[in-house]
């Protein structure tokens, strides 16, 4: 039977109402960005602190009456510890095993009831991706404020999204049974695990109002750290509700689709998708298409993109010609799929299919306009799975170890081809079909692989590709099937930027420099890291990562491996965790002080030199706070000194080292010394120029004015 199509429309439900949320209220800081909360859980207002959460927490805790509370009331003295934080020491394989964590899109989140924004807001919200807090740091503003009193950064989008902000406070962070730092440092989690057993992404936040700096950075921290959660909600769906038609043209006649769109929340973007039979496409005239009446240049082609602005619902009119007198019979279905771009998978595209008579049109027709304002009946609208047609997908694990790509719908007649690289410091094993991530990396070159090529081709054609050197086909594959492309690393060395916290006897992560030279290498392969430290800073030493847990000692000397900045290995055999520790350098720039003759002690000065009336043969000494494991990139050069005068720097702190007057500790000696006694008469007054340099960066300048009185007898 031949069908005649008159022009369809499909309703669009945007009209059914605003996305909207009656409980929290959120904020979109760049296109395409997930919504952010105005709070943190468990806050009422923006600068509150809210509660504190270890990763993978979900009952929080508050900071009362100088203890940790449970947010439920089940637990007053809690301890932010390795003990009772059973996500910390469990790598992702273990984490997803025991359904703390599931895998989407090839990263680890975690699953709905150990997300701490999801248990406590429900709806849409979660805790943010690591991604996603990266996309907040790189794609907005920061501006350190005040809000009501409390500090913290407005975080304000930019452009068209430059309205819309989010006060972040420095809302501190528990360890142990203390609380820390609230006002000037703060940390929020995000729901995925680092690539380490001990440690997840989270956003750091600071401000030194003293150097009148700050940092926004994500990093990675223990798990047993007490940090605040600030939710997101992915970006709305337009509304709309768009529908896909079986349609039919008599002969000469046109194909005609017409989609009302738009949304009352924001713009909404649609993709027509149009499948067909070979016959059928024969007989249609792409070149001649238009778009509201509008011939597309080039012909059309699908998917289309269709979309419309804030509030408009124009509808937007495709007309396909037919050709000659060919006819598009019902034997040859043209389907138009039509999917929400923003906020909804193509599993989840609504469809509806409809066969239209002439007799029956101009009832369907108010029946689709009336969907409009009202909702269409349930009987109208289905939910498109593309049914009975199996989806291949192709995901790497690990997720850092390569690129899984090629993942598609396979019906019968067609092929998917699946794809796979490596990332550096990985080489790929092979494909497992339907296992268990958790299973996956442990299964051995050649043994459990459905494949060991880096192609691998699912192929349901009649004629499928026999097997090569480069790619696999299987020919059996009739469901929907999960193909894991399986990476071995080679030993991996991290190196993480900390200090030393001397109230908590362990290492904390610090802002203090940059290191490289991390990444993965074969065993025997050379290592070498490099630390460079901030401006304030100055390089302690490398330590071993484990020193970094509690009861590690005082970590003056704990785990230290090398002192120098530049620190070279060859790589074993197992994966090595180490920490570049920083240290602050004071900003008082020390004094100079005459030793044995008094003098006392006089400040520096970088415009005028200063008198010091002593002997310098009993020794002059600069006093200037350096860290004792500074000591060894710190320098001293003198200028100006008079003839027959040497300066002769000496680090006291070095073991066998003598002095030759009494020098506090932390202090860089030097005594001038009489190069022949035939000048020990002839010395003269003179501008002296010292100049201390630590770690090649923070350096400070004195000029002293030498008064030098001839040499006793005895010199």
């Amino acid at each position: 039977m031949k069908t005649k199509l008159m022009t369809l429309f499909l309703a669009a439900g945007a009209m059914l109402g605003a996305w909207a949320d009656e409980t929290h209220d959120k904020v979109q800081l760049w296109e395409g960005g997930p919504y952010w909360a105005t709070t943190n859980v468990g806050a009422e207002k923006p600068e509150d602190y809210g509660l504190y959460f270890w990763w993978g927490d979900t009952v929080g805790y508050k900071w009362e009456n100088e203890q940790w509370v449970a947010s439920d009331g089940s637990a007053s003295g809690f301890s932010f510890s390795g003990a009772n934080a059973p996500t910390y020491g469990n790598v992702a394989a273990a984490l997803q095993s025991e359904g703390w964590i599931v895998l989407k899109d090839g990263t680890y989140i975690f699953a709905p009831d150990h997300d701490a924004a999801q248990v406590h807001w429900g709806g849409d919200w979660r805790m943010p991706m690591e991604q996603e807090l990266q996309d907040l740091v790189d794609n907005c503003d920061w501006t350190w404020t005040k809000q009501n009193g409390v500090n913290g950064y407005e975080v304000r989008g930019k452009g068209d999204y430059a309205s819309n902000s989010i006060f972040l406070p420095c809302s501190g962070y528990g360890y142990g049974t203390s609380f820390y730092d609230a006002g000037s440092i703060g940390s929020y989690w995000s729901s995925v695990p680092h690539s380490g057993s001990s440690v997840s992404w989270s956003l750091y936040i600071d401000f030194d109002s003293e150097f009148d700096s700050g940092s926004h950075t994500v990093r990675d921290d223990s798990r047993i750290y007490g940090y605040s959660v600030r939710p997101v909600c992915s970006p709305a769906s337009s509304g709309a509700k768009f529908a896909a038609s079986t349609v039919g043209a008599s002969e000469s006649d046109t194909v005609k689709l017409t989609v009302y769109g738009g949304s009352l929340t924001g713009p909404s973007s649609v993709k027509v998708f149009l499948s067909y039979q070979t016959a059928a496409a024969a007989d249609l005239d792409f070149a001649n298409a238009t778009i509201n009446g509008v011939k597309v240049k080039g012909g059309l082609k699908f998917p289309l993109t269709l979309s419309w602005d804030t509030g408009d619902l124009s509808p937007v009119t495709i007309e396909i010609p037919v050709k000659g007198d060919k006819a598009i019979e019902d034997s040859e279905q043209l389907t138009f799929q039509i999917a929400d771009v923003v906020g909804t998978d193509i599993g989840e595209t609504l469809e509806c299919t409809v066969t239209i008579d002439d007799p029956g049109y101009a009832e369907l027709e108010e029946k689709i306009k009336a969907g409009m304002a009202t909702k269409a009946e349930s009987n109208t609208w289905t939910k498109a799975s593309h049914e009975g047609i199996p989806y291949m997908t192709a995901l790497a694990y690990p997720a850092d170890g390569g690129k899984a790509t090629g993942s598609g719908y396979c019906p019968v007649g067609k092929k998917v081809a699946l794809k796979t690289a490596a990332n550096k410091g990985w080489k790929f094993l092979g494909w497992r079909q339907g296992t268990a991530v958790a299973e996956a990396m442990a299964v051995e070159s050649g043994n459990g692989f459905v494949a060991e090529t880096a192609s691998l081709v699912i192929d349901r054609s009649a004629k499928p590709a026999a097997n090569s050197k480069t790619s696999t086909t299987l020919t059996n594959v009739t469901e929907s099937t999960t193909f894991y492309a399986v990476f071995e690393g080679d030993p991996r060395v991290t190196a993480t930027p900390v200090a030393f916290d001397e109230g908590k006897g362990l290492f904390v992560a610090s802002d203090g420099g940059k290191v490289t030279g991390a990444g993965r290498y074969a065993p025997g392969k050379k290592v070498t890291l490099k630390a460079t430290a901030n401006k304030g800073y100055a390089f302690g030493g490398w330590y071993e990562i484990g020193k970094r847990e509690e009861g590690s000692g005082n970590g003056d000397d704990d785990g230290l491996l090398s002192q120098q900045a530049s620190f070279s290995f060859e790589m074993g055999e197992e994966d090595i965790d180490l920490y570049a520790r920083f240290v602050t350098t004071d900003e008082d720039k020390g004094s100079i002080a005459a030793g044995l003759n008094g003098g006392g002690i006089l400040p520096p000065s970088e415009e005028e030199p200063v008198s010091l009336a002593t002997n310098v043969w009993a020794g002059v000494y600069l006093q200037w706070p350096v860290a004792a494991d500074a000591l060894s990139q710190t320098t001293v050069k003198v200028a100006g000194l008079p003839s027959g005068l040497k300066f002769t720097a000496k680090d006291i702190l070095k073991k066998g080292s003598k002095t030759e007057v009494d020098i506090p500790a932390n202090t860089i000696y030097g005594a001038p010394t009489a190069a022949s006694k035939t000048d020990k008469n002839g010395v003269k007054p003179s501008d002296v120029k010292i100049t201390v340099t630590t770690a090649g960066k923070s350096s400070v300048t004195y000029l002293v004015k030498l008064t030098v009185d001839p040499l006793p007898d005895w010199a």
